[in-house]
């Protein structure tokens, strides 16, 4: 069993469709205090829960229900479930990303070797937008800068001339 800071296994996630209903531990009487292995339980049931796309509100009232928590346990299991879902997509986002990397820095590679420059400047291109490194011009304006001079600046224009 991991440790509830831990993040979901993602196979856990991925095969939570699949599986049968989520059972949830007997509901302990109030006050007692839970153990890790149980709240560990709960946290999983809550991200299957939340995974197999239950809404917010059935969430906490399972967890009303069937753990015996008050509507601000509940939320905090949810929150923890959610973080733990998170964390899980976010690693599998960096691996994703660098795989695309790796495989544009090739394509990159093999199109040039070939004198396929079109190809290649279109790797390169998508490798450039995948790394978000051509992020569009921003404007820098205040809370007192009027909507004319605004469009003024966007064209190119001095933003003190009227437009």
């Amino acid at each position: 069993m991991t440790s509830p800071s831990e993040p979901v296994d993602i196979a856990d996630i991925t095969h939570v469709l699949n599986e049968e209903p989520v059972e949830t531990p007997a509901p302990r009487p109030r006050g007692d205090k839970t153990s890790q292995v149980e709240l560990e339980q709960r946290i999983r049931a809550v991200v299957k829960w939340i995974v197999r796309g239950l809404p917010y509100s059935e969430v906490v009232e399972s967890c009303e229900n069937g753990f015996g928590v008050c509507e601000s346990t509940a939320a905090r299991y949810v929150a923890e479930a959610n973080k733990r879902i998170r964390e899980t997509n976010a690693k599998d986002r960096d691996l994703e990303i660098a795989k695309a990397k790796a495989r544009y820095e090739l394509l990159l590679q093999l199109s040039s070797q070939d004198k396929q420059y079109s190809a290649a400047i279109n790797a390169n291109n998508s490798l450039v937008k995948l790394l978000g490194l051509a992020e569009p011009d921003k404007i820098e304006h205040g809370a007192s800068d009027t909507l004319t001079q605004l469009v003024s600046q966007i064209r190119g224009g001095d933003p003190k001339e009227p437009v």
